[in-house]
Order: C-alpha cells, then sequence, then structure tokens
C-alpha cells in the first residue's frame, strides 16, 4: 500500500519562495507609487497655500511682493511645517536645491545656487524672517540680488512675465525630480513642480521651465 506524500519537494518550495519575493516586489512597488503621489499632493497644497498667502499679503502691502516666503510667517502664512516639502531628504536645509545627489557623497549642480535666494537661516539675509529656519522651495520673485541677472530675482522674472506670459513660475519645488547620478542635473523627464504668477495653475516642467513655454 502506497503512503501519502507530505511536504514540499526543492523545486516547490523554490516556486513558492519566487511567488512570494514577485508579489512582495509589486506591493512594495506600489506602496512607493502610492507615496510618492502623497509628496506630490502634499506639495502642491504647499505651493496653493504660499500663493493664496502672497496674494493676501500684496493685497495689505500695496501689491509689493514680499522679499521671501518666510516674511508670509506667522500672519498670512502660519505654518512653520509647510516650509519643508515631503520630499525633501534634507527637511530644508539644503535650500531650494538638493546639495547633493540622493544618498551619496556627489555634489549636485554645484554651480546653480545662489545663496541670498535660499530661504534658510544661514545665509543671514537681512530681509528674510529667521523665524523660518528651513525652507525647501525657489520663490523665484524674492528680493535677493540676482545672480544671472541685474537687479533683484523679482525685476528679472517681471522682465520673464513679459517675455513669456503669466505661466512664469511663482514659485518651485525641485525635490521631485529624478537626479543624475553625476550631480550635473536632473533627468530630462524631471518633475519640478511649478506654480504661475499668474494663472497660478500648476505644472510639471524640466529645469529649464522656459525650453517647454
Amino acid at each position: 500500500m502506497k503512503r501519502n506524500r507530505h511536504g514540499f519537494t526543492l523545486t516547490e518550495l523554490l516556486v513558492v519562495i519566487a511567488i512570494i519575493a514577485i508579489l512582495a516586489g509589486l506591493l512594495l512597488g506600489a506602496t512607493l507609487l502610492s507615496q510618492s503621489k502623497a509628496k506630490v499632493a502634499r506639495c502642491k497644497a504647499a505651493l496653493k497655500g504660499f500663493s493664496d498667502a502672497i496674494d493676501t499679503y500684496r493685497f495689505d502691502w500695496e501689491l509689493a511682493y514680499p522679499d521671501f516666503l518666510s516674511n508670509l510667517f506667522p500672519k498670512y502664512y502660519g505654518s512653520a511645517p509647510g516650509y519643508v516639502c515631503p520630499a525633501d531628504w534634507s527637511k530644508g536645509k539644503d535650500g531650494s536645491v538638493p546639495d547633493t545627489v540622493r544618498g551619496t557623497d556627489t555634489k549636485f549642480m554645484s554651480g546653480f545656487q545662489y545663496p541670498s535666494t535660499n530661504d534658510i537661516s544661514s545665509n543671514h539675509n537681512r530681509l528674510r524672517n529667521k523665524d523660518i529656519e528651513v525652507c525647501s522651495y525657489l520663490y523665484q520673485f524674492c528680493g535677493a540680488n540676482c545672480g544671472w541677472a541685474s537687479g533683484t530675482w523679482r525685476e528679472a522674472m517681471e522682465k520673464k512675465r513679459k517675455e513669456y506670459g503669466e505661466k512664469v513660475p511663482l514659485i518651485r519645488c525641485f525635490w521631485h525630480g529624478a537626479q543624475k547620478k553625476d550631480g550635473s542635473g536632473f533627468e530630462s523627464a524631471a518633475r519640478i513642480i511649478n506654480i504661475s504668477v499668474g494663472t497660478k495653475a500648476i505644472y510639471f516642467s524640466g529645469f529649464d521651465w522656459e525650453a517647454e513655454m
């Protein structure tokens, strides 16, 4: 009389392990995608909140723009944690652009950042509100001197506005873009999040938003 076979053969066990690994990978991928989408949604909400706060500020100050986003705190934008993008692994300490390629010591776009534009306490700019110590966002209409044009950033962007219209970015977030491993820039499909100065539309672009107008 034959005995009933119990247990798995080695081959069957390996097949089960492989199936479990595939399912775990799919679940992890879905979880990461969901987390990424949630961070983008929170970032968009922050940009919209800053834009609305700037409108209120300008109403109170005869259409003048604040010199820095930090000047909106606390009267116009009361959330200090809101100054840090949820995708910013430096927690706002690097400023508007990552200092390094994520997870490495490779310098990232070292020639891009102009210290005067970074709304962080380390630049000791007298125009900013030092109650806000960290900030992830690039405010393009700030009162700092522009490193690539004469005058302030605000003056330079007003000229851009005449050239490109109301879709010129008011605020930009660089923390969702895929970085090149050599630190030279972002991948061509970088997901830089922008909110426009005129239409208040939120849209994605590469690093050079002008090229996509």
